[in-house]
């Protein structure tokens, strides 16, 4: 996931403009330790265990990962052991994850069908790796991917 969150933060796939000005709402968006964000670069990877969506913002200079162990709509937990994993990276390699202790949340899968995948998000993500320090919160989170 590490790799993927890196490739984000100096590519986007998707470019959009600012939301206010879209036709319609942002693939993913979030507040980050208080600060609105949203996708201007979006990434799906489908397997046959999980899907992950990737999301970036070269403005705010932040990527958004999540990946989902499910098949289905559903309620998924995020925290220490889990298959469901979050983690946000910013350009100086810095990255925050749900995988290690004192980490949380949870996912609420809504739509997961013909390549549809939407849903909400909240988590509490831990320093992972690049020197990053302190707990990041991330609050209503919203995602809706068509891939």
């Amino acid at each position: 996931m590490a790799s993927v969150m890196l490739a984000l933060m100096g590519t986007a796939c998707l470019d959009t403009t600012d939301p206010n000005q879209n036709a319609g709402p942002p693939p993913m968006s979030a507040t980050i330790e208080g600060t609105p964000w949203f996708a201007t670069g979006i990434f799906v990877t489908p397997s046959d265990a999980a899907i992950e969506l990737a999301a970036s913002n070269e403005a705010s200079n932040a990527a958004v990962s999540i990946v989902i162990n499910a098949s289905g709509p559903g309620t998924y937990s995020f925290g220490p052991g889990s298959a469901t994993i979050a983690a946000i990276g910013i350009t100086t390699g810095q990255v925050w994850s749900t995988m290690g202790d004192g980490a949380s949340g949870t996912i609420v899968v809504t739509t997961f069908a013909n390549r549809h995948i939407a849903g909400t998000f909240n988590f509490t993500a831990v320093p992972s790796m690049g020197n990053a320090v302190g707990n990041v919160n991330v609050t209503d989170g919203k995602f809706d991917f068509t891939y």
